[in-house]
């Protein structure tokens, strides 16, 4: 799994598996690494969704998969990534890029 997004400012985010729990995630301009982390977005937050083909609401998906249902949440697919990377861009360029690379 790995997807990456190249904002109009020139900022490519890119999101990767690596060996740890959590999701890596690696900010480069110009071909210049800006940032890189091997486990900086949690996947508590990020990388699963309810299953579409059973649930429609997170609580209801949430409720079965404590009652036993291991296909409640699905991983998202390289669409998904790409539209939190589209949504997150801004926020993930100013929590961990510098400021003397933003202009």
């Amino acid at each position: 799994m790995g997807a990456s997004f190249t904002t109009e400012d020139g900022f490519t985010i890119r999101i990767h598996h690596t060996l740890y729990v959590d999701y890596g995630l690696e900010i480069t301009r110009d071909g210049k690494e800006l940032y890189y982390s091997p486990c900086c977005l949690s996947n508590d937050s990020y990388g699963s969704k309810p299953n579409p083909d059973k649930f429609d609401d997170w609580g209801e998906a949430e409720e079965a998969l404590f009652n036993g249902d291991d296909d409640a949440f699905v991983e998202w697919d390289e669409a998904d990534w790409i539209e939190c990377l589209k949504t997150e861009a801004d926020t993930f360029i100013e929590a961990y890029v510098p400021e003397e690379h933003w202009a």
